[in-house]
């Protein structure tokens, strides 16, 4: 890649020494600013010495800025009068400085952007890139670190060039002036970390005072915690976040590598400190006392700057980027409000003669005047008085700070001292009027000990009348279910047992006819038609036998079920439990109504194994699970002629569980019913149809009585499915 670039500068080399366009480059770069021995220590170049180029994307770098073509787009400065475009965050500088001094210097370019990269080029050496900036970490930070300042090397006799890529942040600068300016390194170094002496003596000042705070700080919140004062409080947060602010020298180190969260971390304390300046007035002349009104309207304003710090910080910024810089939003209009709260505060408690008001009017008043007079000096700054103001700003300012702080402690010190006495009475008064309130109230305990027994016995025993009453009302609603299955069962039972009694009475009439025809053809003589007489009532006695032993075994099945407790298990034959209730619950329904009709499909598994279970516990589930499926499909039938309704029941042996699946083509049920219908009596049918015991008997039966799972499939509107697996014991 080298090599290329060589070989493509080859022409330009050509061109350069045969003249064509050998000052091409030159000729578009302004004037070089002349460094001599008499060059001020601090320069701002004129504007007809640097040249300025717009970079909207931000994309340009210093390969493309420096090309023959974008060269001729560079200009001179536009911006002293009108300012640049906000909409542009990256603008390029380039200058250049012809050294006519007989040794090497080196000078310092302040950057006040937020980030800035700095290029230069020593008699059209390399180009060598140094970074600084605002919003730059420390250890990313070239040049004098502490001042955002790099050091450029102007050798004697050379001619440096000079690029500076400024990318601005709005949020956190409002600067709309581009300028250029330098200082001689060697002696910025000198006055700034050479020739500060009395840079560890302020260290050790702040660190003994911040201590002092920090003291203070603890001592308020034990105060508080004390006598729960809120004054304390909100005196010891203010004290805190005014040394975080005033002190940020000692946490430095922490704060370089971090500039944006400690522009945002200023701004920050100063909301805290504001909010609780107010908090700290209403509280320590107990505002809310004399004036209501006044103290509600500082309540609420003290609320003021957290509005105005998310304004400045992420509202503004979006809406017109640097409009105004956030910081400098809040300090003015929190500056103004805090001069006109405290002015008005002061004119309230100034006739007052209670202490805390002569406290607070002496406090505060040297800081009020003070700050009107700023306000007063910002706007008349010529004046005699605003000029002496001006050159003891930071005395006075510090001076009336201080003397409120001395009072305000002095005075709240004070104050705890009274308060804690007065607490102290407190406490013996109260535990005088404990003592006594203990006595009447062991008194009324006493007398009321005994009425509560008696009570408690009265309840009690009535509770226990209850629980009985309840437990018999549970014990008949469960038989009720069981009596109300067989009530279902019964109508299928009663279509069952029809068939085998009238095979009984059919055969009994002809066998007595048969009978007659005997008696005649003995009476003959007839050996031969007697015999065969005799094999017709034979067979007829069989049929009616069978058919009656069927009856039998009906009627037996029916008081089985109905037992009031389960009955003992067994092995049994599910599948054919599952038909032969799956037929009794179809005959009963049509018993009913004579118009239902619905195609039952069974589809069972011939090897599934014999189970231990109790026959009439699990043939109440089946017919719990039928009947449902019957009603299911016969409401869903009477909205639909044409809808053709399906039963069906499903058995497989899966190893260890056998399944029994029920399933209908019915209503489905709702989702938001799902995980109550098992639940004791819950229905969705109307009332006197149901008791909603049936799922949950037969839940019991499953889960409890079986060791298995009961669970359900079910899409609304288009089926319902109930899953019951079983455990196969060997």
């Amino acid at each position: 890649m080298k090599i290329l670039y060589h070989l493509l500068k080859l022409p330009a080399l050509f061109l350069l020494f045969t003249g064509s366009t050998g000052s091409y480059a030159q000729q578009h770069w302004p004037p070089a600013y002349q460094l001599t021995a008499d060059t001020a220590r601090v320069v701002r170049l004129p504007d007809s010495n640097w040249q300025m180029l717009a970079d909207p994307g931000g994309k340009l770098t210093i390969n493309t800025v420096n090309d023959p073509v974008n060269t001729t787009r560079f200009h001179l400065n536009n911006t002293s009068e009108k300012g640049f475009s906000f909409d542009i965050n990256t603008y390029w500088q380039r200058y250049q400085l012809r050294s006519t001094l007989p040794k090497d210097t080196r000078i310092a370019i302040p950057e006040g952007t937020t980030d800035a990269t700095v290029y230069y080029s020593v008699n059209n050496g390399p180009w060598t890139a140094m970074r600084t900036g605002a919003i730059v970490p420390y250890s990313q930070r070239d040049g004098l670190k502490e001042m955002s300042a790099v050091i450029v090397p102007v050798p004697a006799g050379s001619t440096v060039r000079i690029y500076e890529q400024n990318h601005f942040n709005y949020a956190f600068s409002q600067s709309n002036r581009l300028v250029a300016m330098f200082r001689f390194a060697d002696q910025v170094i000198a006055d700034t970390y050479i020739d500060n002496a009395g840079r560890e003596s302020v260290l050790m000042t702040e660190s003994f005072l911040m201590g002092i705070v920090l003291f203070a700080v603890v001592l308020n919140l034990f105060f508080f915690y004390s006598i729960r004062e809120r004054v304390y409080l909100f005196y010891g947060i203010l004290l805190l976040a005014g040394g975080l602010r005033i002190y940020n020298g000692l946490f430095m180190p922490a704060y370089r590598e971090n500039p944006v969260f400690t522009h945002y971390w200023f701004i920050f304390l100063f909301v805290i400190q504001f909010f609780s300046f107010i908090q700290t007035n209403r509280h320590f002349v107990k505002l809310g006392s004399f004036y209501p009104r006044w103290d509600k309207f500082l309540f609420t304003l003290s609320f003021f700057p957290v509005i105005l710090y998310l304004v400045a910080n992420l509202v503004l910024p979006q809406v017109k980027p640097g409009w105004i810089t956030p910081g400098n939003t809040l300090y003015g209009l929190v500056s103004f409000i805090v001069m006109i709260c405290m002015a008005v505060t002061l004119a309230l408690f100034i006739p007052r003669k209670d202490t805390n008001s002569r406290q607070y009017v002496i406090s505060v008043l040297p800081l009020t005047f003070w700050i009107l007079a700023g306000h007063i000096i910002s706007v008349f700054p010529r004046w005699p008085f605003s000029l002496w103001a001006a050159k003891w700003n930071q005395v006075l300012n510090a001076l009336c700070i201080g003397w409120l702080l001395l009072i305000f402690t002095w005075a709240l010190i004070l104050r705890f001292s009274k308060l804690r006495q007065e607490n102290a009475q407190k406490e013996i008064e109260k535990e005088r009027l404990a003592r006594e309130k203990e006595q009447e109230r062991n008194e009324l305990i006493a007398r009321q000990k005994i009425e509560l027994e008696q009570q408690v016995q009265e309840r009690t025993a009535a509770l226990k009348e209850s629980l009985v009453s309840l437990q018999t009302t549970q014990s008949q609603l469960i038989q009720s279910e069981k009596m109300a299955s067989l009530g279902e069962l019964t109508a299928g039972i009663a279509h069952e047992i029809q068939n085998p009694l009238n095979f009984v009475n059919n055969f009994s009439e002809v066998s007595i006819e048969l009978l007659d025809e005997l008696q005649e053809e003995a009476e003959t003589g007839n050996k031969d038609e007697v015999i065969a007489i005799a094999h017709d009532l034979k067979q007829n006695l069989d049929k009616i036998n069978h058919h009656g032993k069927r009856a039998d075994s009906i009627v037996k099945g029916m008081l089985q079920h109905s037992r009031s407790a389960g009955g003992q298990k067994e092995l049994v034959n599910v599948n054919a439990l599952a038909e032969e209730y799956f037929r009794l619950s179809y005959h009963g329904i049509r018993s009913k109504n004579k118009t239902f009709n619905a195609r039952l499909e069974t589809d069972l598994d011939e090897a599934a194994p014999k189970i231990e279970v109790s026959p009439q516990d699990l043939g109440r589930v089946f017919l719990n699970l039928f009947n449902n499926a019957f009603y299911s499909v016969g409401k869903k039938k009477d909205g639909d002629a044409n809808y053709d309704a399906v039963v069906k029941v499903t058995t497989s042996a899966t190893g260890k569980h056998l399944e029994i699946r029920v399933y209908d083509n019915g209503l489905g049920i709702p989702d938001a019913i799902k995980d109550k219908i098992m639940q004791p009596f819950f229905t969705t049918k109307p009332t006197g149809e149901g008791t909603g015991l049936g799922l949950s008997l037969s839940y019991d039966i499953i889960v409890k009585g079986h060791g298995g799972q009961l669970t359900l499939n079910t899409v609304e509107g288009e089926f319902a499915e109930w899953v019951v697996w079983l455990p196969v014991r060997h």
